[in-house]
């Protein structure tokens, strides 16, 4: 709205190529009050505005017609309580949310002349333009209904429920309100549920949708998905929402494997992988790729030297640059194999892991493989522990299996 003009925009598909989408601007003369925090919603060609505030900052509580075949408003001169009125109708109030369902259209919630959040459901018959009060108030929080600020609020329709959502007061904080409609149009009670949504900054959602069975809501890159149970009988919201970001997109893609490419056939177990990202992200799988000989065209690769617990965690972390949990009965193999796919910081992960568990039965063996690979950290690490347990380790026989070099530190320590 701008000036005398109340502006409509109609997107719409060209009737000589449906596949041009056609955009026209309607410029409508102020013969309707100029408004703003309206809803606004189109059936059967008919703009439906209700509410919302004018120029002079008066609430609204009329619901205006504006036919789009035709270019004008509809039914001007009929009395408030004739058409578009009843016994009772909604309130006055600006940013609601309004949908359209079976020939009804749904008003709910919004914000009073005195900034009062409101939480009624009202319908209004689109044959006959009866108004009906269609639930009081929903379950929402004590925090809601005591809430005297602006509010975010967003609504849509999946099969037969009307979904609404709002900011609460409480920082990035969200309800969830879900009407459920049966086939005879009789609307169940609410069901209502509050989550933590952390949108950044700017808290206020960009795009608020369903699609199967699961409601996104969000800004920019920051997407939630909640799981909406059961929704053609009795509703209910997941407890936690899942942030989609790119390194959860890249987690699914590690553990669910879609659209894999190569299959690696490590000690006889099957365990798919996407060539492009591995080569990508690890120089060993590059070289191997890249090297003209038969697993650069090859389908599935064996590999006999890894264990499938480490080949897995080593996957983990060339899609996800993060392990879960590291295993400390994996930890020793995976030292040695991350090192020979040149993964220098998953190395450095499993040197820290066997060096968090050193005991009196494994500090030899990892002593000769810091030896052997020339870890420092982990050399000095294991000789600091044997010099604090020299008699427990030097009663074990395998302490010959040490170098002088190493024996010799020890020594020296423990004098």
């Amino acid at each position: 709205m701008k000036g005398d003009y109340f502006g409509i925009l109609v997107v719409s598909r060209d009737d000589h190529d449906p596949e041009k989408i056609k955009i026209v601007c309607h410029e409508i003369t102020r013969e309707k009050v100029p408004r703003y925090g309206h809803s606004a919603n189109i059936h059967n060609d008919i703009l439906l505005v209700f509410g919302g505030v004018d120029l002079n900052h008066q609430y609204l509580e009329n619901l205006s017609r504006y036919n789009l075949a035709t270019g004008s408003w509809e039914n001007q001169n009929i009395a408030p309580n004739n058409l578009f009125s009843a016994v009772s109708k909604p309130s006055p109030r600006r940013c609601h949310q309004s949908q359209i369902y079976k020939g009804y259209l749904y008003i709910y919630g919004g914000l009073s002349p005195a900034d009062q959040v409101l939480d009624d459901l009202w319908r209004i018959d689109l044959r006959t333009f009866n108004w009906e009060k269609v639930s009081p108030s929903s379950p929402s929080s004590s925090a809601l209904s005591t809430f005297t600020n602006e509010i975010t609020i967003l609504s849509t329709v999946y099969e037969n429920n009307l979904i609404f959502t709002s900011e609460l007061p409480t920082p990035n904080f969200f309800e969830f309100i879900v009407f459920s409609i049966d086939e005879n149009n009789k609307v169940s009670p609410p069901q209502s549920k509050s989550i933590p949504l952390k949108l950044g900054k700017y808290p206020a959602p960009h795009f608020f949708e369903v699609y199967d069975n699961k409601i996104m809501l969000g800004r920019l890159s920051d997407v939630y998905t909640l799981t909406l149970e059961n929704p053609s009988s009795s509703p209910q919201i997941s407890s936690r929402p899942i942030r989609v970001t790119y390194q959860e997109t890249i987690r699914r893609q590690f553990e669910e494997k879609p659209f894999a490419d190569i299959v690696f056939k490590v000690q006889g177990t099957p365990i798919k992988a996407h060539k492009g990202l591995i080569s990508t992200r690890c120089p060993y799988f590059q070289r191997m790729f890249s090297s003209g000989m038969m697993e650069t065209k090859s389908k599935e690769i064996e590999i006999h030297d890894i264990t499938p617990a480490t080949f897995n965690t080593v996957l983990e972390w060339i899609y996800c640059d993060y392990v879960n949990r590291m295993d400390e009965n994996i930890a020793q193999e995976l030292f040695a194999v991350a090192d020979k796919f040149s993964l220098f910081d998953l190395k450095k992960l499993a040197e820290k892991c066997m060096m968090d568990h050193l005991t009196v039965g494994n500090v030899v063996e990892r002593a000769e493989l810091a030896e052997i690979f020339e870890a420092s950290t982990l050399e000095r690490a294991t000789i600091k522990f044997m010099i604090s347990n020299i008699d427990a380790v030097f009663a074990k026989s395998d302490i010959r299996r040490l170098s002088d070099n190493i024996l010799l530190k020890v020594c020296k320590g423990a004098k």
